[in-house]
């Protein structure tokens, strides 16, 4: 059964009476419209026009200019990838789907999934495929007071588990049947702070479940008195919250795991060290695409006590470093990239991930001695990572191997965003609107 037929099934089986068509912009904020289901096939096959506007807009809704996007005189069509069509079961007779844009034929290379799709084809062609999947964190808020929905900060203290009952009832119940193979929740050390793993998918698949992950999580609390906000550090006083990319490379010949080589030196393969080594090495400059707000800083800025890396250090599970990789036998042994923070775009990282790792491949490039202790120890005299999103993007403008890998359609479009959003928390700093903590709370709170 094709895929068009597969989804007509499912509408038909599920009495469907709409379908969101879907966009991701690059905040990682969701842009649908709704097609009745009696259109569906329609829209699918010949396209659904959709104002590119929507993926023009700051986390707010305000519009930023120089993205490279023509807008004004076309619109976009969009057709469905049918393998993301998902019945939203909370919803009354609806369903979703995402879409890809075109333009004259043409794929946007602007839009974050068709860039990641891109890089991980540019994966393919070396025989590799990766498996992945990411670790969120994110604060969970009662809507009318604005405090977490739990006050304690006791690391995964069960009475915490019962405060929050109905709600994690509600994501088991919800999340594995829109294709989130939940693992385990727990609490952390902040009030109303929870951490959710999932099952590891290949390619941008992995990224589709992500996106899925957080716009269920956040619909679901809205829909039940509360916010869910993926922004990296809500409250100063408390740690940052985070997006970790659990990945391991696999051979697409063999269909196995690559990264583990019981004679080699920590017992990770030579792929496995080139590809740490290429993430290391361009580290720095894909700050900016993993840490992507202005927010997200101060999770840096705290170091070690907001448990983010502080720059470009490995190690065998070392919690300090940048990249941390678990060993544990031919299967199992997963490369740990925490640097990315909970306000990324999960197709942003994957994307970015890829670029720095496969240029580790491609250059055979060496990796340096794992760290061992605290990677915060001035002694190991390492690459600090950026410590604003301005340093952070005057970095990314000098990496011609990440500029080349996603392309400049992208990177123009990727910095037209963010230059926007530095300039509006400069603006209003300068203007004493609001002081900077309450901009930032204001752009991202409920929004990322």
């Amino acid at each position: 059964m094709s895929g068009i037929d597969k989804v007509l099934a499912l509408i038909v089986q599920n009495k469907i009476a709409a379908i969101r068509f879907e966009l991701v912009d690059i905040h990682g904020i969701g842009h649908s419209r709704l097609i009745t289901s009696r259109h569906f096939k329609d829209k699918a096959v010949h396209g659904s026009s959709f104002n590119l506007l929507a993926l023009v807009l700051d986390p707010k809704g305000i519009k930023f200019s120089d993205s490279g996007m023509c807008i004004d005189d076309v619109d976009a069509v969009t057709y469905p990838v049918y393998e993301t069509f998902q019945n939203l079961v909370w919803c009354q007779s609806t369903a979703r789907i995402l879409v890809e844009p075109t333009i004259k034929g043409e794929y946007i290379p602007q839009y974050p999934r068709n860039n990641a799709r891109r890089l991980l084809d540019r994966l393919g062609e070396q025989g590799v495929s990766l498996f992945s999947s990411f670790v969120h964190e994110f604060y969970l808020v009662d809507e009318k007071t604005g405090e977490p929905a739990e006050k304690s900060c006791n690391y995964a203290a069960t009475s915490r588990l019962c405060k929050l009952e109905a709600f994690i009832n509600l994501l088991l119940a919800c999340l594995p049947r829109v294709g989130v193979d939940v693992e385990s929740i727990e609490t952390l050390d902040a009030p109303g702070q929870l951490r959710v793993t999932y099952k590891s998918a290949f390619g941008v698949g992995s990224a589709d479940n992500a996106y899925t992950f957080k716009s269920t999580v956040k619909e679901l609390a809205t829909r039940n008195g509360f916010v869910a906000t993926f922004m990296t550090k809500p409250w100063p006083e408390h740690r940052g919250s985070t997006t970790y990319l659990c990945h391991s490379l696999w051979s697409l010949q063999e269909h196995k795991c690559i990264v583990f080589d019981s004679t080699a030196e920590n017992s990770l393969s030579s792929t496995c060290q080139k590809w740490i080594a290429g993430i290391l090495s361009h580290a720095q400059a894909i700050t900016a695409l993993m840490a992507p707000t202005v927010n997200c800083y101060s999770r840096f800025e705290t170091s070690p006590t907001s448990h983010a890396p502080s720059n470009c250090s490995w190690g065998i599970g070392n919690r300090t470093c940048a990249i941390r990789v678990k060993v544990d036998g031919s299967k199992r042994t997963i490369i740990e990239n925490r640097i990315p923070s909970s306000g990324s775009n999960p197709y942003v990282v994957l994307a970015a991930t890829v670029a720095a790792g496969l240029d580790g491949l491609l250059t055979d490039m060496p990796l340096k001695a794992a760290t061992e202790g605290s990677a915060y120890d001035q002694g190991y005299d390492l690459p600090e990572l950026p410590l604003s999103l301005e340093q952070a993007m005057e970095v990314l403008e000098t990496d011609e191997v990440i500029l080349d890998a996603l392309g400049k359609d992208f990177i123009k479009y990727f910095l037209a965003a963010k230059r926007h959003e530095c300039s509006e928390a400069l603006r209003a700093r300068k203007v004493a609107v609001v002081d900077g903590e309450s901009w930032e709370h204001n752009m991202y709170f409920d929004t990322i």
